[in-house]
């Protein structure tokens, strides 16, 4: 139920849409660096640091062009956590929507 854009501090500059994706206590460090990597085609180093950002805060909010895009990103990496055992919680977000 926790919604990253109704608390402070995890709205980046200027976010309108993207994704959400929440730390939990089965997902290792190591799937979250792959799957941002691509999923989201993050750099090895980008992804290391958005995974401890991730682990620091408990969660992350990452723009995305459009919404669409968004919803496509969550979907997949929902899908690959599933299939590999994880329970990452990610989702799509877009501000005017309140989703």
């Amino acid at each position: 139920k926790t919604r990253l854009t109704q608390l402070q501090g995890f709205m980046p500059p200027d976010f309108t849409t993207g994704i959400e994706i929440l730390n939990d206590n089965n997902t290792t460090m190591e799937f979250v660096v792959s799957t941002l990597t691509t999923h989201l085609n993050m750099t090895q180093e980008d992804a290391i640091s958005t995974m401890l950002d991730i682990h620091t805060n408990g969660g992350i909010l990452i723009s995305t062009p459009t919404y669409e895009k968004a919803t496509k990103v969550a979907s997949a990496i929902t899908e690959d956590a599933k299939a590999n055992g994880f329970k990452l919680r990610c989702r799509s977000v877009d501000v005017q929507q309140k989703n």
